[in-house]
Parts: C-alpha cells; structure tokens; sequence
C-alpha cells in the first residue's frame, strides 16, 4: 500500500495553494508596505539637497529632446532617465520637492513590493517577508528617498527586479547559451530587436 502524499508545509517554495496562504502573503507584504511608508513619509516634507539642484539646473527652461541630449552634469555616468528625464518632468511639475520625495517614496515602496514576490515564489512567505523587512526597515533605506538623486538607484533596481530570472531570458538547457560570454547576454537583451514581454 502506498504512502499518502502529505503536502509540503505552508510557506515552502511554491506552497500558495490555499487561499489563506495567499491572503496571509498579501497580508504580510501590506504590514511592511505600511511600516516602509511610516519610517519614510518625513521625507516628504524636505527641501532639494545638492545634487538635485544641480540636475534641475540641467533640464530647467529646455526641451525634453534637449534635456536628454545634455551632457550629464556630473560626468561620471549616462543615466537619460534617472537624471535628465525624470528632473525634466519634475522641472516640468512645478519643482516641488514633496511631490518629487513622495515619487520616489513610491520607487522605494516599489522595490520592496517587487523584491517580496519574487522571495516569496522563490523561498517562500517567511523568506519574502525577511527580505522585504531588511530592506524596507533598513536604517540606510532613507538615503534614496530623502535625496530625490536617489530615484537614479531606486529606477535600477526596480527595473532590474522587473526584468526577472537571468534564467528565464537565457534558460541553461538552450545550447544557444552554454559558453557565452556576458557581452553576448548583454548585446542580446539591449538590441533593438529585442521583443518585449
């Protein structure tokens, strides 16, 4: 007689097949979510700091094609979006530090949504909810939401969490993959070519 089949405890990887799970998981990620907004929504109320009015200086009185054809301010990195884009838009907005520190408040609140799901379907609930809190409660974690330069980061790894598994792009079975070099991974993903999902 074969054994019964016991099904794996919940908060396992892939374990979210009662509804109590699921609603525990938005539950969890809610309580975080809510304890982020706590510790940052004093940012809302700070004034530009340094580099930020430098970027508004960049794009202030220019056209978007302008702005983002403008050599960077700083020099040391090309980031159209997170620099001369998104200031153009705040430019563009009135220049109101609130409204640019509650963006980037919802960048951040983002990011740990995002890092959330993915922890939570890799390892499970308690996993996703460990690394969700560090990040979100992180004493540093204040920096790119209080500095409005911070979106730079925060645009990055929202987009990188996006993106998804390097596995899925490029699965290890293909035989496509096997040996290449990262440049190829990379020409791959930024062709312009490239269909989007």
């Amino acid at each position: 007689m074969a054994a019964a089949r016991r099904p794996p405890p919940t908060g396992t990887p892939g374990h979210d097949s009662f509804a109590g799970d699921r609603v525990r998981g938005w539950a969890v990620l809610a309580l975080i979510l809510g304890a982020a907004v706590a510790t940052q929504v004093s940012a809302v109320v700070l004034p530009f700091f340094s580099d930020d009015y430098l970027f508004l200086d960049q794009v202030r009185f220019r056209s978007l094609p302008a702005a983002l054809l403008s050599p960077d301010p700083l020099g040391n990195f090309v980031r159209p979006v997170g620099r001369q884009l998104w200031f153009w838009g705040l430019s563009r907005l009135g220049e109101s530090p609130a409204l640019a520190h509650a963006l980037n408040l919802a960048l951040f609140l983002g990011v740990v949504a995002l890092l959330f799901a993915i922890t939570r379907r890799l390892a499970g609930t308690r996993a996703a909810a460990i690394a969700a809190g560090v990040i979100a409660l992180h004493y540093a974690a204040d920096v790119p939401v209080r500095w409005v330069s911070g979106c730079q980061d925060l645009l990055a790894i929202l987009g990188a969490l996006a993106d998804g598994d390097i596995g899925a792009h490029f699965p290890p079975s293909d035989p496509k993959w096997k040996g290449a070099s990262s440049d190829r991974f990379l020409r791959s993903r930024c062709s312009p070519r490239r269909r989007w999902r």
